[in-house]
């Protein structure tokens, strides 16, 4: 929806969704709130039940929870380049002991206030030490464009912002399956003892 702001006029693209609980059933989702992120031009915001959560301390339930079911939905957070605008009221939205509904309404306000933040580009050390990510940057930083030096390096950094989301997912990927094949042969091993 288009929407427009009924203090300063400004007008912003607001998204609803309610997300599938199968993981493998929200990637199209996540896909075309990518797509929606490179087209907007006026401010976005996306609210709505995602039945994932982004952090292991949203999970109050006595089992743990597996965090590589939210990997999508985080990077799809990083590449859309959406921000957690945080909350106040329950800490919960739903409950599973409820006579009708199991949500709670949502309420979205959004107040007009001066942007004094100074937004900086986020870089991790830990990335440094990865020899993947310094053969990305090189590989990035070494394509041609030709403009003014602040233009360049602009465009660099866009790029550069844009090839780490993807490696990173990539990453996160590997890492998960080097960690199930790890514990495959944990379970093996001890059954082997067994």
């Amino acid at each position: 929806m288009e929407m427009k702001h009924v203090e300063d006029g400004n007008t912003f693209n607001l998204t609803v969704v309610y997300v599938k609980r199968k993981p493998m059933l929200r990637r199209t989702l996540w896909d075309a709130l990518r797509h929606k992120s490179s087209i907007y031009t006026i401010p976005w915001c996306v609210i709505g039940d995602v039945n994932v959560i982004a952090l292991v301390k949203e999970n109050i339930r006595g089992i743990p929870y597996q965090m590589s079911k939210c990997m999508d939905f985080l990077s799809m957070i990083e590449d859309s380049g959406l921000v957690d605008l945080g909350y106040y009221g329950h800490k919960y939205t739903w409950s599973n002991a409820s006579a009708s509904s199991d949500h709670n309404p949502l309420f979205m306000e959004s107040n007009i206030r001066q942007d004094n933040d100074k937004r900086y580009f986020k870089f991790l050390r830990c990335w440094v030490d990865n020899d993947k990510f310094m053969t990305l940057v090189e590989k990035v930083w070494s394509r041609e464009v030709t403009s003014n030096t602040m233009w360049t390096f602009h465009q660099k950094l866009k790029a550069l912002s844009n090839a780490r989301s993807i490696w990173s997912r990539q990453e996160y990927r590997d890492i998960f399956q080097k960690a199930k094949q790890f514990e495959q042969q944990v379970k093996d091993e001890e059954m082997f003892w067994a």
